[in-house]
């Protein structure tokens, strides 16, 4: 395979032949890793991240 063909992760760089998986979506691509990698700072995000008191329905009064 030329390095022409190989898919290459948008994020990382890595190919096809680096990694086990690569998704290719509409104008990028991203590897396992870096899927992994997401993964982990949307966990960390949550478990820091402050839920803001929602917002009273229309109609409805705030207790």
């Amino acid at each position: 395979m030329s390095e022409d063909d190989l898919i290459r992760c948008s994020f990382c760089g890595c190919s096809t032949e680096e990694r086990k998986h690569i998704i290719v979506g509409s104008g990028a691509n991203i590897c396992d890793k870096c899927v992994l990698a997401c993964v982990e700072i949307l966990i960390g995000a949550n478990e820091t991240e402050h839920t803001p008191e929602a917002a009273p329905v229309q109609g409805e009064e705030k207790e």
